[in-house]
């Protein structure tokens, strides 16, 4: 079973899949790919796979011909907890695309020591790779993963962010640029009938090999309280003298929860959190990364890097002991280390990051969040003045990254 211990930290390197995507270069990564695109792997899928059934049932022995490329659509949605209905269970009524699974976050997933009162924490790559074996993606480096939500679910990056910290390449790994129903609306087969996601994570057995190998031992490019503590400690610890520099503290933190939230102006959903944010953060509201009429896509490359992410420098608090600057993002001296409500949406930022260039090796997320570090005693909270708040308040346009930016007719609210 999974090991006791918390997930390390991101100092491991990046994998040789990673490595090429070019540290703070402006230049854009494809993690994202069309429906067009999708299409058309989906149609040569289904064609390799009715030719496959009309061939011997005999296994491949291992010295035969490498076997073609395998494409898998999974379906990586997840709702809040007041949600009408969980996003096993859409995907179990349909309509699905057609071939696709489900993966459950909250089902591969830690639930021992620390990690039993936090939501989908980061699995040991243990659990990860017997789920990957029982959906049928056998290697990190030829399963060509599809990931897709279902309408207007701005929580799939989650899931995506699974496979990065696992080590699964990054050219073998795509969020689809719109949902379920865009999939329909162009065309796309999807399967209608009734269905139970088989795959359990209690009914797994871990103790027998798995063919997917995670290029891992612990999840990467992943941050634990301790590690967070830490950082957050640098970022108001200064030395001035004559005679040294302050040294800049080792990473940005961006919190993706909403301005509300951040200021403390409004009750973490969650009973028993504490109001407010770390000392040091930006806040970045997830849904400014997101299309607002389709949540189930990014902004445009040009819109996150020459506004979006400029932003975000000027809603530091009075306790950052050095500015940022505008650039933030392309600073790789330091890492960015995400956070949000529970881990889910600190994904979504961390994916508009790499989509605009960004290493994910410099980037991290802090898995347990606010979730963790609202009800943990003794640790540093900044609670903006009411002042503050009010001012902002007057200045922030309706639906400015708040709590709801969907419709309440097309999905739940997104507090996450």
């Amino acid at each position: 079973m999974e090991p006791a211990s918390r997930t390390k930290s991101t100092a491991s390197a990046a994998t040789s899949d990673t490595s090429s995507c070019g540290g703070s270069s402006s230049r854009p990564i494809p993690i994202g790919i069309s429906i067009a695109e999708a299409l058309e792997l989906h149609k040569q899928q289904q064609q390799q796979e009715q030719q496959e059934q009309q061939q011997d049932d005999n296994e491949k022995q291992q010295d035969s011909p490498k076997k073609a490329e395998k494409v898998l659509f999974l379906d990586g949605s997840w709702w809040l907890p007041n949600a009408p209905m969980t996003a096993r269970q859409r995907f179990e009524q349909g309509p699905r695309i057609l071939g696709a699974q489900f993966l459950d976050i909250d089902d591969i997933s830690r639930k021992d020591g620390t990690a039993a009162k936090l939501p989908h924490m980061m699995p040991h790559p243990s659990l990860f790779a017997a789920a990957m074996d029982f959906m049928g993606i056998l290697s990190p480096h030829s399963t060509k993963v599809i990931l897709y939500g279902q309408e207007q679910c701005p929580y799939v990056h989650r899931a995506w962010y699974l496979f990065v910290a696992m080590g699964h390449a990054l050219d073998q790994l795509h969020l689809l640029e719109g949902s379920i129903q865009d999939w329909q609306d162009a065309g796309g087969p999807v399967d209608t009938t009734p269905t139970t996601v088989p795959l359990q994570a209690s009914q797994l057995d871990l103790s027998k090999p798995t063919l997917y190998q995670p290029t891992v031992s612990e999840p990467q490019y992943v941050v634990n309280m301790p590690e967070m503590l830490d950082i957050v400690t640098a970022q108001t610890t200064t030395t001035t003298t004559t005679t040294t520099t302050t040294p800049l503290p080792p990473a940005y933190i961006v919190d993706a929860r909403s301005k509300e939230r951040f200021l403390a102006q409004v009750d973490e959903p969650r009973p028993g959190l504490k109001r407010g944010h770390m000392p040091g953060a930006l806040n970045l509201p997830f849904t400014h990364v997101l299309d607002e009429k389709n949540l189930n896509k990014f902004k445009s490359v040009q819109e996150l890097t020459e506004s979006v992410f400029p932003a975000a420098a000027a809603t530091t608090n009075t306790t950052t002991t050095t500015a940022v600057d505008k650039d933030w993002w392309k600073d790789t001296s330091r890492r960015i280390i995400t956070t949000c409500g529970s881990g889910a949406t600190a994904c979504t930022v961390a994916a508009a990051l790499v989509l605009c260039g960004r290493d994910p090796s410099t980037i991290a997320i802090y898995d347990g969040s606010w979730a963790e570090w609202g009800a943990a005693p003794n640790v540093p909270i900044v609670v903006e003045s009411q002042q503050d708040g009010e001012d902002d308040d007057k200045k922030r346009p309706p639906n400015d990254g708040g709590d709801d930016p969907t419709s309440p007719s097309k999905a739940p609210r997104t507090k996450e």
